[in-house]
């Protein structure tokens, strides 16, 4: 009895994944219901609709109970759904990388090769002189000549920034940032609305209170 490889068995999971839910019907033009998570959402945004597609039950255990099996079913469905994609993603890089780096360097080996570059050259020379134009077009082949643009190399970092600090300090950039994390609780304290020179407003811990389902 043969076995599946690993790839096979990765893409059936993955569409069973993406078959998995129970949809039993559309409600309205766009809105499509999944009785497995009890929502509608339209397949084309993912938006979920507002409105429950079950009935809510009065009993808050049971609304808990209910409600909780639905959200472990819902995060087991897309931790399969990631694991999938993930494994189709490897697969699709490692079926095309190879091809387009071999693509791309051919292409490049074509425009670099001197046996194609040099009879060019000279042909496009023969057009400069004659039209004064820096572009030429040979048979399907568009080539050009461009000169260099001034440029600056620093060639030591340290010696350039010191030498511009001495002489031209505005071609040295300084980045100066705020470590929030190492500010002490003396400088916090002060940290309010009453203090607007320090530039920061300290928010102390409990200041504001949220409520999630987890």
């Amino acid at each position: 009895m043969s076995t599946l490889r690993q790839d096979e068995q990765d893409e059936m999971e993955g569409t069973q994944m993406i078959e998995q839910s129970e949809h039993v019907g559309f409600d309205g033009p766009n809105y499509i219901i999944d009785a497995e998570l009890g929502i509608q959402y339209d397949p084309e945004t993912g938006e979920v609709k507002p409105e429950h597609s079950w009935e809510l039950p009065d009993d808050v255990t049971e609304l808990g109970q209910t409600l909780g099996e639905r959200i472990a079913t819902g995060e087991a469905r897309l931790a399969g759904l990631v694991a999938a994609k993930a494994s189709w993603t490897e697969r699709i890089n490692e079926m095309f990388d190879a091809r387009i780096n071999q693509t791309r360097r051919a292409v490049e080996w074509m425009r670099t090769n001197p046996a194609h570059v040099e009879p060019l050259r000279v042909a496009a020379e023969l057009v400069r002189a004659n039209t004064g134009k820096q572009s030429a077009t040979i048979g399907l082949v568009k080539c050009k000549f461009t000169k260099s643009r001034e440029s600056l190399e620093v060639v030591g970092e340290a010696w350039a920034v010191t030498y511009l600090e001495e002489h031209y300090p505005a071609a040295v950039k300084i980045t100066k940032s705020v470590i929030k994390s190492i500010v002490p609780d003396d400088i916090k304290a002060l940290c309010n609305d009453d203090n607007p020179e320090t530039g920061m407003r300290l928010h102390p811990a409990g200041e504001t209170e949220r409520f999630e389902v987890i």
